[in-house]
């Protein structure tokens, strides 16, 4: 049995055979092998669980099943789920749009909305809730696409006024593979009052601010 990564070794923990479980754990393999992927945390708790502290193979395979779990739980913490027209709802709190960088702004929620969630001493005030608002966070290259198909960029960075630049916003098309996808946060939106759509640059806020109007 070859284990090439994380993953795969807590998906076969249970099934390596006994005398290879016994002969890589009382040589302190695991945590050797765990350092050489920079998997440090983990790496350094199995470290301190020797065969000499502990000679029981399945309790060891117990221990470091949980010790990745808690660890993969641990760095999933503020990861911002990839948004599903299927599967979104009033009741999604945070989710992005597209491969790229969140950008600024919408790092910034995600790493509030970490901070609330690490904290559940801010609600401890009765009828106060702390909380972001319902976010879908539009990524980098959602905007750039946009730009790009619609050749907005060399208007936008020109000298036109405000207006001008707006008003080419409003006449260009949004990428097709992503109109679903507004215009079902754009239906639910409309039954939430706490409902963001987050770009990096205000024209294109505007632009997804206004579309819902049009449905």
């Amino acid at each position: 049995m070859r284990v090439r990564n994380l993953k795969e070794l807590q998906d076969n923990i249970f099934k390596i055979p006994r005398d290879s479980m016994l002969y890589h754990i009382s040589r302190n393999h695991m945590s050797r092998w765990l350092s050489a992927r920079a998997i440090f945390p983990v790496s350094s708790f199995l470290k301190d669980i020797t065969w000499h502290k502990l000679q029981d193979v399945d309790m060891h395979r117990q221990i470091i099943f949980d010790a990745i779990v808690a660890y993969r739980r641990m760095r999933n913490v503020g990861v911002v789920a990839l948004f599903d027209r299927h599967k979104f709802d009033r009741y999604a709190h945070f989710a992005r749009i597209g491969d790229g960088s969140l950008g600024g702004k919408g790092r910034g929620l995600a790493f509030l909305d970490n901070v609330i969630k690490l904290r559940p001493d801010f609600n401890r005030f009765p009828n106060a809730k702390v909380q972001i608002p319902k976010t879908v966070v539009l990524c980098t290259d959602v905007f750039d696409s946009f730009m790009e198909q619609n050749n907005l960029y060399q208007i936008a960075l020109s000298d036109a006024s405000d207006e001008e630049i707006l008003q080419a916003f409003l006449r260009a098309q949004l990428p097709d593979e992503y109109i679903g996808d507004f215009f079902t946060f754009s239906r639910i939106s409309m039954k939430c009052s706490e409902c963001w759509l987050v770009r990096l640059k205000p024209s294109m806020l505007q632009f997804i601010i206004v579309t819902p109007k049009l449905i």
